[in-house]
């Protein structure tokens, strides 16, 4: 799987005197054999994945005989034959699932402070945590199989969602391994920004009242 910003479906834009030669994988307008049409031959509608494959093709020298080659294989070929019409991005999409995935169980091990290794039954009696759960999961899914290119995702095959799935659930043994780390904490060094608002009675002085005499000052303007 090449890296970055892929193509997944192509369409055929190059001369069809363009000819290469089999044997050496090299353009050959007198003697080549394989036009930009081998495309729509053996991968129409497809993407980069289908130039990279190996595949048994009619030799030049001999047609009776076949040689392996991949279609990317040939020198120019991609430019001179092939217009890519639609982007892919499976790379960034395993990269962005498998980060997902993370976040998304280091939830359910986060449900406990202190040393409480077991966090089923935190998840158990939470109710909104399971909807928060299943939600995420779904727009996950949504996002990977149907966001395309506007968030910039390209499907991907049931391996690559296992394998993205069991990357971020390695984070369930770990968060459970740290619990027995013996690490004394201290709940008033947690932040708490309830104290930021807190203002002790001692430290707010109100006004003096103002007495009869400095209101009739006031009133009278003899300040």
């Amino acid at each position: 799987m090449r890296e970055g910003v892929t193509c997944e479906r192509y369409s055929v834009k190059g001369d069809p005197d363009l000819l290469w030669n089999t044997d050496t994988s090299a353009l050959d307008l007198t003697g080549g054999s394989l036009s930009c049409s081998a495309y729509k031959t053996y991968c129409p509608s497809k993407g980069i994945d289908c130039l990279e494959d190996h595949r048994m093709v009619p030799s030049t020298a001999d047609p009776s005989q076949n040689v392996e080659i991949a279609l990317a294989d040939l020198a120019g070929f991609e430019d001179s034959c092939l217009e890519c019409n639609k982007n892919g991005y499976v790379h960034h999409s395993i990269i962005f699932n498998a980060f997902i995935f993370c976040t998304f169980f280091n939830e359910y091990t986060a449900l406990n402070l202190f040393d409480e290794w077991n966090f089923i039954p935190a998840v158990i009696a939470n109710p909104v945590f399971i909807a928060v759960s299943i939600f995420t999961f779904g727009a996950q899914i949504f996002l990977i199989e149907l966001g395309g290119e506007f968030v910039k995702t390209s499907p991907l095959t049931i391996e690559q969602w296992l394998i993205t799935i069991a990357l971020g659930a390695i984070g369930l043994p770990i968060g459970v391994l740290m619990r027995f780390i013996p690490v004394k904490e201290d709940p008033n060094s947690f932040f708490d920004n309830s104290r930021i608002f807190k203002t002790p009675h001692s430290a707010v002085e109100s006004p003096p009242p103002m007495t009869s005499f400095a209101y009739s000052k006031v009133e009278g303007g003899d300040v």
